[in-house]
């Protein structure tokens, strides 16, 4: 699927219900997914996982209401990583990012916005898969750069 329909479709689709939630535009939604996505990708080239789990718990310190999805977005982004590396290497996956520890940091932000449970999960599949396409977009062009 080429990146342009990822993005209709993302704007389209999955951005608008979160946005309301969150006050802001599907685009500049859009724009928050790809700098995290970027952002995930940097840091693992320039410190492993290690650096990813320290780029997630800056986030979630510094947090600001308005950039609360943000952290969400590098959390997926650094799952996405970990999961096949791990596997590959025949490694543990970081404990940071299981289940047992991403879901009760990300549950208070949906709660804070009133979102449900249902929705939640809706979103998090939904954008899971977003996430992913552009962390491996992002993997791909650092590999063919220079």
């Amino acid at each position: 699927m080429k990146l342009s329909l990822l993005v209709f479709l993302l704007v389209s689709m999955l951005i608008p219900v979160m946005s309301n939630a969150q006050d802001k535009t599907p685009e500049q939604e859009l724009h928050e997914m790809i700098s995290a996505s970027q952002f995930v990708v940097l840091a693992y080239k320039s410190g492993g996982m290690s650096a990813l789990t320290g780029l997630s718990q800056d986030c979630y310190t510094q947090i600001r209401q308005a950039d609360a999805f943000e952290c969400i977005y590098i959390d997926l982004g650094a799952r996405h990583i970990d999961q096949p590396i791990s596997k590959k290497m025949n490694w543990s996956e970081n404990k940071y990012f299981s289940d047992e520890q991403f879901l009760p940091r990300v549950a208070p932000l949906f709660h804070s916005r009133n979102i449900s449970m249902k929705q939640a999960n809706k979103f998090l599949r939904e954008t899971t898969v977003y996430i992913n396409r552009m962390v491996d977009s992002e993997i791909i062009s650092h590999q063919e750069s220079p």
